[in-house]
């Protein structure tokens, strides 16, 4: 009825349309994830994690001369897991700080990691503006799909992180966006 697609909560062909556009895109998307996953590029395997991310780093803070990531991490620390599970997960955290204080002129990213037996316990923080207002009093909801502050944002970055922590057996253990943003989280192994 054209009365009812007057307003847009209303029109339903219109957000049924939206929908399967957005759908389009995600299937598109999870097609290209699984074509890499296919490639067999998260295969576990004994990584040392400190060469790791000074490589993750080096290509950041080649690309970007203003952020400044340090790491704190143990030389020589091994441990087995897919290396593109590091990649996955430090390319979106890094790319949402960088996305969310483009404004700055200088980023400091602090990256913690500590061996504990069959996990990893990481920590990631920068020194930015932190989380919006909609997120500071319940940061979890950032990990939901399509949850985003950025007007172009896709929101599925973060829900990426989570997916792929959680398919190591690992979890997100804290989220705070005060003064500037920090995540704690768990990697399992992948014996």
């Amino acid at each position: 009825d054209s009365e009812n697609t007057k307003y847009m909560h209303r029109d339903i062909p219109a957000l049924l349309e939206k929908n399967r556009r957005v759908n389009r895109k995600i299937v598109t998307f999870m097609d290209v994830m699984l074509s890499e996953s296919e490639k067999e590029q998260f295969v576990p395997e004994n990584i040392n994690i400190y060469e790791l991310l000074e490589n993750i780093k080096s290509v950041w803070e080649k690309d970007y001369s203003w952020i400044d990531i340090q790491l704190h991490v143990e030389e020589g620390l091994e441990y087995k897991s897919a290396k593109d599970i590091f990649r996955v997960i430090f390319d979106n955290l890094i790319l949402n700080s960088i996305q969310q204080n483009d404004a700055e002129n200088i980023l400091k990213i602090h990256i913690y990691v500590e061996n504990r037996g069959r996990y990893i316990n990481m920590v990631y923080m920068d020194r930015g503006k932190g989380l919006s207002e909609k997120y500071k009093f319940d940061p979890m909801r950032i990990l939901e799909v399509h949850e985003t502050s950025r007007k172009k944002g896709h929101g599925i970055g973060m829900w990426i992180v989570n997916n792929t922590i959680v398919s190591t057996g690992g979890k997100i253990q804290k989220i705070e966006g005060f003064n500037g943003f920090k995540i704690e989280f768990t990697i399992g192994d992948q014996l």
